[in-house]
């Protein structure tokens, strides 16, 4: 996806699962968050670095939003378009 624009969104569901949203369709559901990390009541949340402070994205982040309750594929697609 070289120099085109996408909307990515992950969500966190109850039960700890991630998935990746990219324009608004579902394509990658991953494995548990591990329940030390889900009984956190902080994190740092870190946008194009791994948990060190390293990474390797190349882009521009236009606008960043941040919700307290999973959002469903469709209220995802919303946001993107």
């Amino acid at each position: 996806m070289a120099n085109e624009w996408a909307h990515v969104a992950f969500r966190i569901d109850n039960n700890g699962t991630v998935s990746s949203v990219v324009n608004g369709v579902q394509n990658v559901t991953t494995a548990k968050i591990p329940n030390n990390l889900k009984n956190t009541t902080t994190w740092t949340l870190r946008v194009g670095a791994n948990a060190n402070g390293f990474g390797n994205f190349e882009g521009d982040v236009r606008e960043l939003k941040v919700w307290d309750t999973a959002r469903s594929n469709a209220q995802i697609g919303t946001v993107a378009n």
